[in-house]
C-alpha cells in the first residue's frame, strides 16, 4: 500500500521542524562514525522516509536503511538509501551487530508499553552494533497548561489511551526500559519545552497545529467516553486554542539515546 503525496509533504515539515528544534537530527554522538564512511543507520518504522533521505544527503559516506508496515515513500531518494516493508512487531529482517547507529520516533504515541518491551527494544538492541547507539525522539502526549479546558481534554484523551491499554505517560519509563535490556550503558535523556507561541517561531505556525490536534484528540476521546458532543466541536477548539495562548501552555519533546556495550547479556535478564 502507498499513501499519497499529502502524506509525505506533512512528514517533510514535521522533520523540517525537529530538526530546527533540536538544531540537528539527533544527538548521539555518531557523527564523526558517519562521516567516515561505510557506516550503516536504520530508521525504525520510518514512515514516509524523510529522516532516512535527510540524513542520507548529509552523509553520503554511509549507508542508510529504512522500514515500516507499508511504503509512504518519496519517489526521489538518494543513491545511499534503501527501504524495505516489514513488521515492526516481527523480527526485524536483518542480522545482528548490523547496525551502527538506530533511530526511532514516537514509539509512545503508536505501541503499547508490552510491544515497545517485548518486540521493538530487543529487536532494536540485537540488530545494533556493540559500541554502537540507539535513540528514540518522542514528546509527552500532554498540553502542559494551567487553563481548565486544556486540564479537561488531558482528562479525557488519558482515560481513552488506558482504556486501549495504551499508557499516555510511557515517555517517564523509557530510561529504564532501556536499561532493563542489560545491553546499553551511558543513557541519556534531554527535555525541550516549548510554548505555543514559540512553536509558531520556529515552524511557520506549528505551535497552533499542535494545539488545535490536541484539541481534536482530546474532543474525540471526549466523545467516545459519552462526555462531548460533536457541535460543541469547532466552539471547543477556538476556545482551546486562545486559552493555550494566554496560558502559556506548552508541549515536551524528549530525546533518550544509549550505547551498546560489548559484552553479551541475555536481554530483560534482571
Amino acid at each position: 500500500m502507498k499513501w499519497g503525496q499529502s502524506y509525505i509533504d506533512r512528514s517533510q515539515e514535521q522533520q523540517h521542524f525537529l530538526r530546527a528544534v533540536w538544531d540537528g537530527n539527533f544527538l548521539s554522538p555518531v557523527r564523526e562514525a558517519l562521516t567516515a564512511g561505510g557506516a550503516k543507520v536504520l530508521d525504525v518504522c520510518c514512515g514516509s522516509g524523510v529522516w532516512v533521505c535527510d540524513n542520507a544527503s548529509d552523509f553520503k559516506n554511509a549507508k542508510f536503511f529504512g522500514f515500516d508496515i507499508v511504503q509512504r515513500l518519496p519517489n526521489e531518494r538518494p543513491r545511499n538509501v534503501e527501504f524495505q516493508v516489514a513488521d515492526v512487531l516481527q523480527r526485524f529482517p536483518f542480522d545482528d551487530d548490523y547496525f551502527d547507529f538506530v533511530y526511532i520516533q514516537f514509539i509512545t504515541l503508536w505501541f503499547t508499553e508490552q510491544q515497545i518491551i517485548d518486540n521493538i527494544l530487543p529487536e532494536c538492541v540485537r540488530v545494533l552494533k556493540p559500541g554502537g547507539w540507539i535513540e528514540i525522539s518522542d514528546s509527552y502526549a500532554h498540553l502542559y497548561t494551567k487553563g481548565q479546558l486544556g486540564t479537561i481534554l488531558n482528562s479525557y484523551f488519558t482515560q481513552q489511551q488506558q482504556k486501549r491499554d495504551f499508557n499516555p505517560f510511557l515517555g517517564n519509563h523509557l530510561e529504564f526500559f532501556l536499561q532493563k535490556t542489560g545491553n546499553l550503558q551511558n543513557i541519556r535523556k534531554k527535555e525541550m519545552e516549548l510554548t505555543i507561541p514559540n512553536l509558531n517561531l520556529i515552524g511557520n505556525g506549528m505551535g497552533d497545529i499542535a494545539c488545535k490536534m490536541f484539541a481534536e484528540i482530546g474532543i474525540k476521546s471526549g466523545m467516545e467516553l459519552g462526555l462531548l458532543k460533536e457541535s460543541d466541536s469547532e466552539k471547543i477548539i477556538i476556545d482551546c486554542m486562545r486559552e493555550a495562548h494566554e496560558k502559556r501552555a506548552y508541549f515536551k519533546l524528549f530525546r533518550v539515546y544509549a550505547e551498546k556495550t560489548h559484552e553479551k547479556k541475555r536481554l530483560w535478564d534482571y
